[in-house]
């Protein structure tokens, strides 16, 4: 009689341990799904760092390359926007996974109304497939539809997708930290990697 007492009690035990279970991953998961695509949806239309850079340059990483070819590319790239005469980029920093030290690095600027790109073989693509660029046509001053498209540019610039619409020109740029970037300083540092104002 104890026993079947007993084995009773430890049974109810388990039931109401394995219903606790299942309430709690079901309210984890109705919540966390939500707060996924939240998050997400948040990182790709929310810089965490926005700055107006003037008198800037274009930095090439060294990783793997000499110092006279680092050099070199530079000067290319720095020529490629001085062509155009882009004077001012503003820049804005996006995390590209919500969850990952992984980033994004916008930097827009005006063009010439009759600045000409056919060298480069510019191909169309719809607005509304890339949401960071739209986002970031939006801050701006854009009015951008997604019934719109933007062109990307073909050709070699250094690790840089090179995106026109309008008088705009947006580069951008995929990076990675070592750790998630918390404050304004360690979110800057990683931007002037990549863009920072012109040595005199």
């Amino acid at each position: 009689m104890k026993k079947s007492k007993l084995a009773n009690a430890v049974k109810k035990v388990l039931i109401g341990l394995a219903v606790s279970i299942a309430v709690l991953f079901a309210l984890l998961f109705v919540v966390g799904i939500p707060t996924m695509f939240y998050t997400s949806y948040k990182s790709l239309r929310v810089p965490i760092y926005q700055i107006v850079m003037t008198d800037f340059e274009l930095v090439v990483q060294p990783e793997g390359i000499s110092d006279n070819l680092r050099s070199e590319l530079q000067q290319e790239l720095q020529s490629f926007i001085d062509k155009f005469e882009i004077k001012t980029l503003q820049c804005f920093v996006f995390k590209d996974h919500p969850n990952r030290p992984t980033y994004c690095i916008l930097m827009v600027g005006r063009i010439p109304a009759d600045a000409d790109f056919s060298e480069y073989a510019p191909e169309k693509h719809p607005l509304k497939r890339n949401i960071m660029l739209f986002s970031t046509l939006k801050l701006c001053g854009a009015e951008p539809q997604e019934s719109e498209d933007y062109l990307e540019l073909s050709g070699c610039f250094f690790d840089y997708r090179v995106f026109i619409y309008h008088s705009h020109i947006i580069l951008e740029k995929a990076t990675w930290n070592p750790t998630v970037l918390r404050r304004d300083e360690q979110k800057r540092a990683l931007l002037e990697k990549y863009i920072s104002p012109r040595k005199k």
